[in-house]
């Protein structure tokens, strides 16, 4: 079943599934090393580049979120929750 929201290019909602997957394992990773770094500053933030991603999403960029989607083969598969911070 597709997303009537997702763009109509073919294979946009298996990007936007990838995508969206590396987004949270990299936000995962990024809070988990802030923690075990001990900061004691508040103010954990997202990486850089995600802002450039949401809103490559947004505007459904094809290139784009195709390219960044390639830059991280390993982080595709679907996220599991429960086990999310077991890979960390």
């Amino acid at each position: 079943m597709t997303n009537p929201e997702l763009p109509t290019w073919p294979g946009a909602e298996t990007v936007y599934s990838r995508v969206y997957n590396i987004n949270i394992r990299r936000c995962a990773a990024a809070y988990h090393a802030w923690v075990k770094a001990g900061s004691k500053k508040p103010g954990w933030r997202v990486p850089d580049d995600l802002q450039d991603v949401i809103d490559a999403l947004n505007d459904g960029n094809e290139e784009y979120l195709k390219a960044y989607a390639a830059q991280y083969p390993t982080l595709w598969d679907r996220v599991d929750p429960v086990n999310l911070w077991k890979e960390l």
